[in-house]
């Protein structure tokens, strides 16, 4: 309980860090209309469109009051969702009814807590709670805008990208580092809620529905585990920062692979040696400043991101500064292109 308090403060704070974000018009009209619409909470909650759209103007968002109301009622709307839906009772999820118990009792009473009459609550209870405070209050209400998928599809999804990154570790990694500041910390947060957020887009658009969660795991958790297995833990939140900026590539690395029965290394090898030969860094950064003046989702996320000089070696293992796997997936197999110098015939 007290751990669930602690994660819910956290959550909290987060979303109050990221205030004014919370309020742009396609995020607050979202958000706020889906949890309000099947919620009891009075009107005086929530302002008028009005009041919403001048503190947009000003600069300001959300309180923490009305963040923490906000907060609850998603939790509320995403565990009916799931009660209505076949997600408690797929056995992927069966470690969340017994996580909900303390170790004592999952020893000595594991046949009754399986049989309990209220298995199914708890279970929806603990994966809302928990998907809720990893990614914030508006998230599935923007995958559903965006993608039309539904609060089981994004259930699923978050439960792969959960199990083939360990998000609990990164989480706990980046919730109790000693060698940064508080504004790093909830920066580094921020770009780990995105990196979720990215790569559960990514699943919904790309796999098949409904989702397998169980053979989705099994097709990319040992791929992510090679990738990093040769890597060098990050110890700096730079290093950090391009680690997550590289995990979200990876899946598109894992398909090219398979795709080109070629070792994952070498698709990585090669998706970052094009980036580098071909100069398209400049070209993505541009694109990612565009999407961020009109609006858009930016990956990795402001203010987090981070200017790599020409010549740094990032999470692959090469000297690029950028990292973009769907360049690879012709390139698989075969050596990468080279353009041109200036000084080259023509």
């Amino acid at each position: 309980m007290l751990c669930n308090s602690e994660s819910q403060t956290l959550a909290i704070s987060l979303a109050a860090s990221q205030a004014p974000q919370l309020l742009k018009p396609s995020r607050a009209s979202s958000t706020i209309s889906n949890t309000t619409t099947a919620s009891t909470v009075p009107p005086r909650y929530y302002r008028r469109k009005k009041e919403l759209v001048s503190r947009t103007q000003a600069g300001l968002g959300l309180t923490r009051p009305e963040i923490a109301v906000l907060l609850a009622q998603s939790k509320n709307v995403v565990q009916q969702d799931l009660l209505n839906s076949s997600v408690p009772d797929e056995p992927v999820f069966a470690s969340a009814l017994s996580a909900y118990f303390p170790p004592q009792i999952r020893e000595q009473l594991s046949q009754e807590i399986r049989d309990h009459r209220l298995a199914r609550e708890i279970v929806a209870t603990k994966i809302a709670d928990d998907l809720i405070n990893h990614v914030g209050p508006g998230l599935i209400y923007q995958l559903d805008e965006r993608l039309g998928v539904k609060t089981p599809a994004v259930a699923r999804a978050y439960a792969v990208v959960r199990a083939v990154f360990d998000v609990d570790e990164l989480w706990t990694d980046a919730e109790q580092r000693t060698d940064v500041t508080a504004v790093e910390r909830w920066n580094l947060l921020h770009t780990l809620q995105h990196f979720i957020e990215h790569t559960a887009s990514w699943i919904l658009r790309r796999r098949p529905a409904p989702l397998d969660v169980e053979s989705e795991i099994a097709r990319y958790r040992p791929s992510v585990r090679e990738l990093l297995a040769s890597r060098p833990r990050p110890t700096t939140i730079a290093e950090t920062t391009e680690r997550l900026r590289f995990l979200g590539e990876v899946f598109d690395l894992i398909e090219t692979a398979q795709h080109r029965g070629c070792p994952v290394e070498t698709a990585a090898a090669i998706h970052t040696r094009s980036d580098s030969e071909l100069g398209l860094t400049w070209l993505t950064r541009r694109l990612d400043d565009h999407v961020t003046q009109t609006g858009g989702m930016r990956w990795p996320p402001p203010p987090c991101a981070t200017t790599w000089p020409s010549g740094t070696t990032n999470w692959s293992g090469q000297s690029s500064t950028s990292t973009r796997a769907a360049r690879t997936r012709s390139a698989c197999g075969r050596t990468a292109p080279r353009t041109p110098s200036a000084a080259s015939p023509a």
